[in-house]
């Protein structure tokens, strides 16, 4: 016979796992902004065809290489605080990001997209979150739901800034406004932590 179920930490459980669903939805939600411009921006940025994917580049090993340092401060200070900055720190490279493309400022929009790339590859450890809450034969399903945050965070990262790229030009002031989107979408993500 299984053990009793605590109904109230039940609830702590599932109210959490919305909430790390939730942060990977808005956190994805700013990556599929990144998806879509950085490639688009670094060609208008430089005049250069052939680099097009360094931004893009950039940003996904910085993605990567955040994980374990950012996971061992976890372990330290605990998940929510170590979330929450990653989510300053995508909404201050965001901020950065506006005003680099505003200006051409092409060394800041690297620099900008590599720390936009650490502070969202912090978030992207809300899924061990659910993992840590969840008894081991439900720890599967736990990540499975954060991780349908993930797609929820794709589907409605288009549609939110979709409006802000329907007329967009070649000038970059109509690439940089979806970055002031994006920061005070991190910055929710922040608050929602």
């Amino acid at each position: 016979m299984p053990p009793p179920v605590d109904l109230a930490l039940e609830r702590v459980i599932r109210r959490n796992t919305v909430i790390l669903g939730s942060t990977f939805a808005i956190g994805w939600a700013v990556i599929q902004l990144q998806s879509a411009l950085t490639a688009i921006t670094t060609e208008v940025l430089t005049g250069e065809t052939a680099v097009a994917g360094v931004g893009s580049a950039l940003f996904i090993v910085a993605l990567g290489l955040v994980a374990v340092p950012a996971g061992r401060l976890m372990d330290r200070v605990g998940r929510g605080p170590v979330l929450a900055l990653g989510f300053l720190a995508a909404a201050a490279a965001s901020g950065v990001l506006f005003v680099a493309v505003e200006y051409r400022l092409v060394p800041l929009f690297f620099a900008a997209l590599v720390a936009l790339g650490l502070g969202l590859g912090t978030v992207n450890l809300a899924r061990v979150g659910a993992a840590d809450m969840a008894p081991p034969d439900k720890r599967a399903s736990r990540v499975g739901r954060v991780l349908l945050g993930a797609a929820v965070g794709a589907i409605l990262g288009p549609i939110v800034f979709s409006p802000l790229l329907s007329n967009r030009t070649g000038d970059p002031s109509s690439l940089a406004a979806p970055w002031i989107v994006a920061a005070a979408l991190a910055a929710i993500g922040s608050g929602v932590v």
